[in-house]
């Protein structure tokens, strides 16, 4: 459970949060890094289900969203572009040459992320609420910060890659 203050305290016999956003960093770095080696140990963690690889959509050119901006209307946010396609595309024939040809995607409710997340073309994509911006909208950063922290916490491995995208 997610205390009201959202401070997280480790569950008896799981993994703490601490622990989680460390393997998130490290699988960032390691991706980064392009060395084979690290490609190993990520695509491992990967496939065995116990690692999460956190995203950012593909190419949307610009900054943030236009005045008349509404969530559920794609036509009035920032879009990915015809580059942004291919590369989530690539992103997701990467997975599939590596061996990872299945996921639990989970996205951001912006258009630009969930289009990401489907052109990976790994399973069903998710919205997750955590993943939201709070931006725009500050009072949401508790809310946010507190359900991706319950996710992460109560996240069973499960055998299957977990990917996140978000911005």
């Amino acid at each position: 459970a997610v205390p009201a203050n959202g401070l997280m305290r480790p569950q008896p016999g799981g993994p703490s949060i601490s622990s989680w956003l460390t393997s998130l960093i490290v699988l960032g770095l390691l991706m980064a890094s392009g060395r084979g080696q690290a490609d190993g140990v990520v695509l491992e963690a990967l496939r065995s289900g116990d690692a999460v690889l956190t995203l950012r959509h593909a190419l949307a050119p610009g900054t943030g969203d236009p005045d008349n901006f509404k969530l559920p209307d794609c036509s009035t946010q920032r879009n990915l572009d015809s580059v942004g396609l291919r590369q989530a595309q690539a992103i997701g024939a990467w997975f599939r040459a590596n061996g990872i040809v299945r996921a639990g995607i989970y996205s951001r409710r912006w258009c630009r992320c969930l289009e990401t997340a489907r052109l990976l073309d790994l399973g069903r994509v998710r919205p997750l609420g955590g993943l939201n911006s709070f931006f725009d909208l500050p009072e949401d950063r508790t809310v946010n910060l507190a359900a991706l922290r319950k996710f992460l916490l109560e996240r069973k491995p499960s055998g299957e890659a977990t990917i996140l995208v978000t911005h």
